[in-house]
């Protein structure tokens, strides 16, 4: 009997070892599955912009329209141009930019996560170039200008591709309900080849019109030549609301060195945004 206990010890051994080596061996982890949409990064929210001006591309109008979407984290979106005020959050996929001025733009737009807290840092952004005045031409720049209410502030009238302009008259039309012109001088391009301007100012008795009037003396050559400030206006608005000011296309003309009418091309009015 001894013999036979003895014997069933080494038996059990192997067995013992064998159930050790399996205890000891590292639990096997199913592999993390893999998102099949690239933009369905767990947690974060993603957008892509799917419709609007090209990369680099050249606009002929002062307006663009954007449409982008999201991943399945996105709660809200924000957009922005130029640097400007984000706007604010909302689930809208579009939005149409007016009055953009000439020049270089940059749109961006980005997403919040549902939580309203986690805000997307690699946002997708476009930039595109503005080319909507065909000179000679009148403008307000900046086509929409965003003051505070009674507030005094600076408006300039620009002067876009002139030859030889030696004298101006710009007759504008406004609501003095809202937006009150104090004073307009003659801008910074009269002064290019060294001349200055003789101005004057005349006010409708109704009050819904000015009428600015300038003619360069002195400076070489005769006449100045480019795009630049015609004439500045200080103004007040005195209501939180939107102004208006509007050339009067059959009293607004440019003369060239020989007195002689300069065909405008354009001419752009003005948006006042007060808040």
């Amino acid at each position: 009997m001894k013999k036979i206990l003895r014997k069933s010890r080494f038996v059990c051994l192997p067995v013992v070892s064998l159930l050790l080596v399996l205890s000891c061996e590292k639990a096997v982890t199913p592999p993390e599955s893999v998102p099949t949409n690239p933009l369905d990064i767990p947690g974060l929210p993603v957008t892509t912009i799917t419709q609007g001006p090209a990369q680099g591309s050249v606009l002929a109008t002062s307006s663009a329209t954007f449409r982008w979407s999201g991943n399945s984290e996105v709660g809200a979106f924000s957009c922005r141009l130029n640097g400007g005020t984000w706007s604010f959050w909302s689930t809208r996929t579009d939005t149409t930019i007016d009055d953009i001025d000439d020049g270089s733009c940059l749109f961006e737009v980005k997403s919040r996560h549902k939580n309203n807290i986690t805000e997307e840092q690699n946002f997708p952004t476009r930039s595109f170039s503005v080319d909507a005045i065909q000179g000679p031409a009148a403008i307000f720049y900046p086509r929409r200008k965003a003051v505070t209410v009674s507030q005094s502030f600076t408006y300039d009238i620009r002067a876009e591709d002139v030859s030889g302009l030696l004298g101006c008259k710009l007759a504008m039309t406004y609501d003095p309900a809202i937006i009150k012109i104090d004073t307009i001088v003659a801008g910074d391009l009269v002064k290019k080849n060294g001349g200055f301007a003789e101005s004057y100012l005349t006010r409708d008795p109704s009050g819904v019109k000015v009428v600015f009037e300038a003619v360069i003396l002195g400076g070489t050559p005769k006449g100045v030549t480019g795009s630049g400030a015609l004439a500045t206006l200080t103004c007040r608005v005195v209501g939180a609301q939107q102004a208006n000011l509007v050339f009067v296309q059959t009293e607004t003309l440019y003369r060239d060195t020989g007195n002689k009418p300069l065909t405008i091309r354009q001419l752009v009015g003005g948006k006042v945004v007060a808040k």
